[in-house]
């Protein structure tokens, strides 16, 4: 390594530790991110590089007291006319120890740091790395990790940092950032960085951030160089086995917060447990519910009275779940209809239990497109769709599906914190769940939120690597801080400073917590979703007819409203 021919920018300063160091830099010639090495003698080692980020900087003039402020702005003066003088000042910059090296060991085809066991002698000499030892030290190139280029650090363009696909996909990853700040495009990056291994993706996308990748699939093609992707995109529904459409039927009745008396519970239990009333083909939930409903309308007159007191808030309360499942799916529709106009093709969802591989193979990523649906529902389908999926992959048989990762947007709806209300999410001990057991199936997760906050603490506890970009809510930085171990309050700090794509990363998917630019693929940007112009939409409706439609209906409203007020 040739140390001796980098750059010397500054030198060490003041008490020094295992952990951290600080040093006077030279004007301009680094900055907070930075990595800088410097030249150790150990007891244990001989002489070691410490390499080192710059995390905090301070700025200071010992000539120019706060007093000579004053003069300065009432006397109008420029501060070389009074005693501060300009070459007194010093920059002030601290560095957390990521590790060292042996001076003979070093060299740029393999750069793997150990612990600093011996503290950074003051007056040693802090230098500036160049950009191809840097690539070696941070990028994680080695092929058996399957490297993923998620971007660069945020001051050195050219030095690339890279995530290890196959600790991704072995363990968890949390995306985190508030609206704006640029975790899509992140997690596009990755997930094409999978998707260039061919790797399964499962996506629950609740807001159509995803289904770009199908229209542009030719364009990942090109970016991941795998010319075999597919993406499939597929129509939500609430599906459930003969054997299950009891347990599925009382399970989304007691989600729903329809709660039963006593004596409901046990009329309802009675004919939901009676399979001979849901046709053995059928797997669609709302079908099964118009079934029974129709049922208990057909026999109610068997019932001895007792029962039959119980029929009428039983029936109701079916019909308000065919209400809103009806309601939801045909939101669901309209939404899917303006994609579809826009060259999207949606396919019915198979049964997860039945077909799971039609949700997961090598060279697919499967997007299940919620909008439209409620929180709750939405979290029953992951919960379900999840849980048989994660099933097929560890009952160990031959022919289970491939090992897979799941992608959650919106994870705070899924998994959300204790005060949010648990019992509305069935999905929470399911991924809590996949957290805890998937590593030893193959079966990952990555968990997508604008409100880490209110993330349930157990289930983020368990992710392994982090990806958080600009956060400005004080409570959602604390709380970050209190699941990652390795972020330092100084890196807190810049969570609110970083700009758009910016962020800080750590954990097993990278060799070292850095700031890191987020590559950004403009080949799969979709532009058409988040540009609705309702002004202009509102204009052209009412100029070509529209007005003329609201005066009609006025006019109904109110000959409707003289015809009441006679009866």
């Amino acid at each position: 390594m040739t140390i001796n021919k980098w750059k010397s920018i500054g030198t060490v300063v003041g008490n020094t530790s295992t952990d951290t160091y600080s040093f006077v830099l030279g004007q301009m010639e680094a900055s907070v991110g930075d990595i800088v090495i410097t030249e150790s003698n150990t007891p244990t080692e001989g002489k070691v590089h410490v390499w080192g980020r710059i995390v905090t900087m301070e700025r200071s003039n010992p000539t120019f007291p706060n007093e000579f402020a004053s003069a300065l702005t009432d006397a109008n003066l420029e501060q070389f006319e009074t005693l501060g003088f300009n070459n007194s000042e010093y920059l002030l910059a601290e560095v957390q120890i990521m590790g060292c090296t042996k001076e003979k060991d070093a060299s740029h085809d393999s750069i793997e740091l150990m612990p600093l066991n011996y503290p950074v002698k003051p007056a040693n000499k802090v230098l500036y790395p160049d950009t191809d030892v840097l690539n070696k030290l941070l990028s994680g190139k080695k092929e058996e990790d399957k490297p993923i280029e998620i971007g660069h650090l945020i001051n050195r363009e050219k030095v690339k940092i890279n995530l290890k696909g196959e600790a991704l996909c072995s363990r968890h990853l949390a995306v985190l950032a508030q609206t704006g700040g640029g975790k899509t495009v992140a997690c596009r990056t990755i997930l094409a960085g999978l998707a260039k291994y061919g790797h399964p993706l499962m996506i629950f996308d609740t807001h159509g951030d995803y289904l770009g990748l199908y229209k542009y699939i030719d364009n990942l093609k090109e970016i991941t160089g795998n010319k075999d992707l597919t993406v499939k995109l597929l129509t939500p529904k609430l599906l459930a086995s003969p054997e299950k459409v009891g347990d599925a039927i009382s399970e989304i009745v007691r989600k729903l917060g329809l709660g039963m008396t006593e004596s409901q519970v046990g009329v309802f239990e009675n004919f939901v447990k009676d399979k001979d009333i849901f046709h053995a083909e059928e797997t669609d939930l709302l079908k099964h519910l118009e079934r029974l409903r129709d049922f208990i309308n057909k026999n109610r007159e068997k019932l001895d009275p007792t029962s039959k007191k119980s029929v009428n808030p039983i029936l109701r309360k079916i019909d308000i779940i065919i209400k809103k499942l009806r309601g939801m799916e045909q939101t669901n529709a309209r939404l899917r209809g303006m994609f579809q106009k826009k060259g999207l093709q949606f396919e019915d969802m198979s049964n997860s239990e039945l077909e799971p591989h039609k949700f997961v193979t090598q060279n697919q990523i499967t997007v299940l497109y919620l909008g439209g649906y409620e929180r709750v529902v939405s979290s029953t389908m992951v919960s379900i769709i999840l849980e048989d999926l994660f099933e097929d992959r560890s009952s160990m048989r031959k022919g289970r599906i491939q090992a897979f990762t799941a992608v959650v947007e919106e994870a705070h709806n899924f998994v959300p914190s204790k005060s949010e209300e648990k019992n509305e999410s069935p999905s929470l001990l399911t991924i809590r769940r996949l957290l805890t057991e998937g590593r030893k199936f193959g079966t990952s997760v990555i968990l997508i939120s604008q409100r880490p906050g209110r993330l349930d603490e157990t289930t983020l506890a368990q992710c392994n690597s982090f990806l958080v970009l600009k956060l400005v809510n004080p409570k959602d930085q604390n709380w970050v801080r209190s699941v990652m171990e390795q972020m330092s309050e100084q890196d807190a700090k810049w969570l609110k400073a970083f700009g758009k794509g910016q962020g800080y990363i750590s954990g097993n998917a990278v060799k070292f917590p850095l700031q890191v630019k987020i590559k950004y693929e403009d080949k799969l940007e979709w532009d058409e979703l988040g540009t609705e112009r309702f002004i202009q939409d509102n204009l052209d409706e009412w100029n070509s007819g529209g007005k003329e439609d609201r005066a009609r209906a006025d006019k109904d409203s109110k000959d409707i409203s003289k015809v009441v007020d006679k009866l």
